[in-house]
Order: C-alpha cells, then structure tokens, then sequence
C-alpha cells in the first residue's frame, strides 16, 4: 500500500491534475476518485481532499464523500485539502474541517491553487490555458513541498457573506442541469456527455440526452461536448469551450 493517499472530484480536469502535480511530488501516493462507492483510508500517512470551489463552497458530492468515509481505523492520519478555482478557495477549507471534527480528526493543512474558472455558464472561458496552467503547476508544487513536510497551518474561520452565498446557490446544483441544460440540434449522439458525468445524471434517450436529477453542476459534460451541442444559457452557445490541457478525456473518464 501507498503511504499517501488523494481524494479527488474534478469534471474538467483542472482538480485532477492538481492531484497529479501533488503526487507528483510524493510518489509513492494513491489517486482516487470522489466518486468511488468504497474507499479505505487504513494504513494511509498523509489524506488528502482535492477538489473546486462551487458557489464559495462544497460540491455536494464532496459533502457526502466525506461524510461516508470511516476514519475509525486511522485517525491520526495528516488530513490536508487543497481547493482549486478562479477567485479563491471561498469557504471550502473550514467546511472541511468542520466535517472531519465531526469524525473526530484534525485538518492540518488546506491549501489553494488558483486556475481558470471553467463555470462558463458564469465566466468567459480562456484562450491561454497553456500559460495558466503552468502557473497553477508551480503553485501546487509548493503546497506538495508544504503537505511532503506535514505542515501545519491555521484553519480560517470562513467568511460570512460566503456563508449566505452558499446558502442561496447550494440549493441549486442538483437541480440546476434539468431545468437549464439543453441539447442543440447539432448533437451526433456520441455518448460523451453519459461518460464523462461523475454521478450518472446523463443517459441517452433517442440519441440525445437527458438530464436527471443529480446534477453536480461541474458542466463537464458541457465542457467535454465536441460539437458544442450542450448549452445551459445565452452565454454556453457561443463561449469556446475549456478543459485542462493536460487531461484527456479518457483519463477524466476513468475516475
């Protein structure tokens, strides 16, 4: 067995890739995927907890992974989380520390890499992901420095006009994709978007897609669409689409 282990929730591959660069930096570590029905944390050195900030918050599928993982047989694990997006970490490092205190452990470390934000429903997507890519290369480097030498640094308290946005916006994210997502005539029925969904929300119906009820919102199956076909919203129709340049849609497929 590895010594460390990750935790990841990525949809366009940004999370997942601050992964790799981490574990790049302690070899001998474990990538899995959020989405995993059974993952052990027994016999682990350092967990970690990689993911992006959603509406200044928690994914929801991060909520229930942490709260479905047993700590009993290694509480006195090092417990880091590193957030990624295109502001800041909102209040995701405190809302994971509040749900390991729960389960008796500690958080000794969380950590922020700064990529672009790929919500393009909300943000215009970039025409240099080479360069900000690199850039967010460097930074999680440093924070692998930080997590290889068991760094511990303070937990903020999370900032309160944070805590109101997330409350109004949470509420949305499961349901956002049945009442927003539509599928333009341009789609080839390549089954792209079933794949690529984390949770499963996506099946095809007569060839075209169909969205459920689990929405996660992480709009990869927008972002992932090769003809453009899936739109949530004025702005997706014409917006270039945006996934990390480094991840092919295979390895985002195989979480």
């Amino acid at each position: 067995m590895s010594k460390n282990l990750i935790c990841y929730f990525s949809g366009t591959g940004n999370s997942l890739q601050t992964a790799k660069d981490i574990a790049g930096k302690m070899p001998d570590t474990d990538l899995i995927a959020m989405t995993k029905q059974h993952i052990s944390l027994a016999g682990y050195e350092r967990v970690g907890f990689v993911f992006p900030c959603y509406g200044e918050g928690l994914p929801n599928i991060v909520k229930r992974c942490i709260k479905n993982l047993s700590f009993t047989e290694n509480k006195a694990a090092y417990y880091f989380t590193v957030v990624t997006g295109g502001e800041d970490s909102g209040n995701c490092i405190p809302q994971v520390s509040r749900l390991l205190k729960k389960k008796g452990v500690v958080l000794h470390y969380g950590g922020f890499v700064k990529m672009y934000g790929n919500y393009l429903i909300m943000h215009p997507q970039p025409d240099n992901p080479k360069e900000q890519a690199m850039e967010s290369h460097l930074a999680a480097e440093t924070i692998a420095d930080d997590i290889r030498v068991k760094k511990q640094a303070a937990i903020p308290q999370g900032r309160f006009l944070y805590t109101l946005m997330y409350a109004m916006v949470a509420p949305n994210f499961k349901r956002g994709a049945r009442f927003n997502f539509k599928v333009t005539d341009a789609c080839v029925s390549c089954g792209n978007c079933v794949r690529v969904c984390p949770v499963g929300n996506v099946v095809l119906k007569d060839g075209k897609p169909v969205f459920g009820n689990e929405c996660e919102l992480c709009v990869a199956c927008i972002q992932w669409c090769p003809q453009k076909a899936i739109i949530g919203g004025k702005a997706t129709g014409t917006s270039r689409r945006y996934h990390h340049p480094d991840i092919s849609f295979e390895e985002i497929c195989s979480r």
